[in-house]
């Protein structure tokens, strides 16, 4: 009941305003600085200890729950030692944390940290083993006492293993560097570089639930949480009343550069090659900061790449995509193994000491060009490699990024000779040997740009048309005025080139699929999982088949996802290359479940279950996608996986039945016998009562792709007895031009 006051013929109601929702500009600092707690925010500010921020004094954070959620612990770490060094490098304090679950981009499951206790500085290093921690500190050791012109004397760390061995300890000896390391189960001694770690990861988690971005960031996270943690107060320089980075380097820090981890990014594309009327920039997302004068990372997600720029407008706009399983990408969590070391450089920490120099390029100053051979790349391997650089005084202009693909500089030979003296000497002519490599490790699900522009383009174009025709045929979509207050999900063409059993192309497939990643659970999506037929399952079949001469059909659906129906509401962006000319801004609404939705496979199972429960097949308890039937006309089993269906029937003319009953409900493809599916050949002989599985052509073709067609048999790819160590690695130019020629693990995981 409302009670109001009647004032000239009109009734007053007086509204109770529960909550209001103000952006403080503090919150915004907070954002930035990675969620740091609100008093070294302000002491950040009132004790001028950098330049650029500002905010109202009486200003307050408000309760946030990605700190709740990213920093509430159960125990606190104990005090840290009052006897700090005084001397830089005096003591190194160094931790290793991981393994971590999920699979991050450049394929590194630790990382470790070296801390200078005077400074307080930290350097983090991504490794994918834990036997490359030495490597690392050498490398670290290398740089710091390079840069600051003086020694290490003490490193304090675990009892772990990663830090043990006479190789190492030795070093250390030689070296003059004291060991010290922490009694068993008692990490709080090594508390600084515990603690540390633990900071670093509150940081990043808070940094990945801001941001939306998925888990595979976490390496990309950590390292912007050190450039962040480098800039901030801490209790062991209380007294200095400095940041690390003031305390290591002697001046104070700017952060006019800082941004907000996760935020939308437009980069300046300065490409020789791009025409006159293409954007002039690349929409990306911002993950962090590189080596360099204010040179940020960015994620091209388009390109699925890493970028850095220093020409970059900001734009206070989030990926909403947390919680997500991408669609192109596996988080699996393996048992830990030993990898061979990689030659590629590691990402580290930051250095830029020319931070207070130099301002951010505007669109009206001069643009500089890179060389022709510089190009985006793919994420580095982010391991043991060289050491951070650091920044020089002059600007860099323009993007950079480490070029894998770049041609041999002038003067480099092309022929390598190994060999001791006094033994025959091999000659190796990289360039050839190079290129035959690239032929042969050709790319069968290459990207949209590089498709376009490669001597099959043609047919790509063909193969995007045909999928979006009947995409409209199927009445996949209606076009929509983009919705002010809904989630609208991009889309994506991906490309792949199918083959026969002997190996040879069958044609070129184009598939446009949503980029469910972006899809906000509870919102756009609810189940998800929808299971496939297990490899154990078809070989069982198989055995039954042969032992009662049941004959094998399959059939494949065409577009098999779009048959689903969706019970959300969802949007999608047009499709590259097919913008409606009329519309541009329209957006699609998706009226069925295509490929990359998070609900599409569930969806398209549940409609094939419901279909083929009316036919009369019934799933077996033991494997919910494999059904059967048998009734007086015969017996009928059928496979599911995903869109391929094996049937296997006594009576041709119940399998031909079923055919068209499926035929009337969906778009199929008949294969006639089964002969080629999964990857996997079958053939049979009724008469004999044989049924045949084999990969045959698929080892054919990984032999003939590492040029071993003569290769002799063994039972084991490398002699047992022999045990590969740092010591065996490349070292030279030319060993590791002679290795790169033998891709040994490429060969081993085919």
């Amino acid at each position: 009941m409302l009670i109001a006051k009647r004032e000239k013929g009109l009734y007053y109601v007086t509204a109770i305003v529960e909550s209001v929702s103000i952006v403080k500009e503090i919150e915004q600092w907070h954002q930035k600085f990675g969620h740091l707690n609100e008093k070294d925010l302000k002491k950040l500010q009132t004790q001028n200890m950098v330049y650029g921020m500002n905010f109202k004094p009486n200003d307050t954070l408000t309760d946030c729950k990605v700190c709740i959620q990213g920093k509430q612990t159960a125990t606190p770490f104990s005090k840290e030692p009052k006897n700090r060094s005084s001397q830089l490098l005096s003591v190194i304090h160094s931790d290793l944390c991981g393994p971590m679950r999920v699979e991050p981009i450049g394929k590194s499951f630790y990382f470790a940290t070296f801390i200078d206790d005077c400074s307080r500085f930290v350097h983090v290093y991504f490794l994918r083993s834990k036997d490359e921690v030495k490597s690392a500190f050498l490398e670290f050791k290398a740089y710091i006492e390079n840069k600051l012109n003086c020694k290490i004397k003490t490193l304090r760390t675990d009892q772990g293993l990663e830090y043990v061995g006479p190789n190492f300890d030795h070093y250390l000896v030689k070296n003059g560097i004291k060991r010290e390391r922490t009694c068993a189960y008692t990490p709080q001694m090594n508390g600084i570089a515990e603690r540390e770690n633990r900071t670093l990861v509150s940081m990043a988690r808070c940094l990945l639930l801001q941001s939306g971005l998925p888990m595979k960031f976490w390496a990309e996270a950590i390292n912007c949480a050190v450039y962040i943690r480098n800039r901030c107060p801490t209790r062991g320089l209380r007294v200095e009343n400095q940041t690390p980075f003031q305390k290591l380097f002697g001046k104070k820090p700017t952060v006019k550069h800082f941004q907000t981890f996760g935020q939308k990014a437009f980069a300046l594309n300065k490409q020789p090659q791009k025409g006159k009327f293409d954007a002039r920039s690349t929409e990306c997302i911002f993950i962090g900061y590189s080596d360099g004068n204010r040179v940020y990372r960015l994620f091209d997600s388009q390109a699925n790449k890493v970028i850095t720029s220093r020409d970059v407008k900001f734009i206070n706009e989030f990926e909403n995509t947390s919680n997500y399983e991408e669609l192109f990408f596996t988080e699996i969590m393996p048992k830990e193994k030993e990898h061979l070391p990689q030659k590629d450089k590691i990402l580290s920490s930051d250095i830029m000491d020319s931070e207070s120099k130099g301002t951010i390029q505007s669109e009206t100053q001069e643009e500089t060009h890179p060389p022709a051979n510089d190009q985006i790349t793919d994420y580095p391997y982010i391991g043991v490699g060289s050491p951070p650089k650091e920044s020089k005084d002059s600007d860099i202009n323009g993007d950079y990024t480490i070029n894998v693909d770049a041609p041999r500089a002038r003067g480099r030979p092309t022929k390598i000779f190994t060999g001791k003296p006094g033994r025959p000497r091999k000659q190796y002519n990289i360039k050839e040997k190079i290129e035959e490599a690239q032929i042969a490790l050709e790319d069968d699900t290459p990207s949209l740009k590089k498709a376009l522009n490669g001597p099959n383009s043609e047919e790509w174009l063909e193969a995007m048309q045909t999928e979006y025709n009947a995409l409209l045929k199927n009445q996949a979509w209606k076009l929509v005025k983009r919705p002010k207050d809904k989630n609208i999900i991009g889309s994506k063409w991906v490309l792949r080139t199918k083959y026969n059993a002997d190996g040879s192309i069958a044609l070129r497939k184009a598939r446009l699929v949503a980029k469910g990643f972006a899809q906000i659970p509870d919102v756009d999506y609810q189940e998800t999982f929808a299971p496939v037929a297990r490899p154990g399952s078809i070989r069982t079949v198989m055995a039954y088949c042969a032992e009662n001469n049941l004959e094998l059909f399959q059939l494949d659906f065409i577009m098999a996802y779009v048959n689903g129906d969706l019970d959300e509401e969802i949007f999608m962006e047009q499709a590259d290359h097919f913008i409606d000319h009329k519309h541009p801004d329209y957006v699609y609404k998706l009226q069925r479940s295509l490929y990359g939705l998070k609900q599409a496979g569930r969806q398209w199972f549940c409609k094939l279950d419901e279909k083929l429960k009316s036919f009369g097949l019934n799933p077996l308890y033991s494997d919910k996608c494999v059904y059967k039937l048998k009734n007086s006309k015969g017996e009928l089993i059928v496979i599911i996986y995903v869109d391929d269906l094996i049937c296997c029937t006594t009576n041709v003319n119940l399998y031909l039945e079923f055919k068209n009953f499926l035929s009337n409900e969906f778009a199929i493809k008949d294969l006639g016998k089964l002969s080629f599916c999964l990857g996997i050949e079958f053939s049979q002989n009724v008469k004999n009562g044989q049924i045949t599985m084999s990969q045959s052509k698929y080892i054919e073709n990984v032999l003939e792709k590492f040029n071993m067609q003569d290769a002799k048999t063994v039972k084991t790819p490398l002699d047992p007895s022999v045990k590969l160590t740092k010591e065996m690695c490349p070292k030279t130019e030319a060993e590791k031009a002679e290795m790169s020629l033998y891709p040994y693990r490429s060969l081993i995981g085919s």
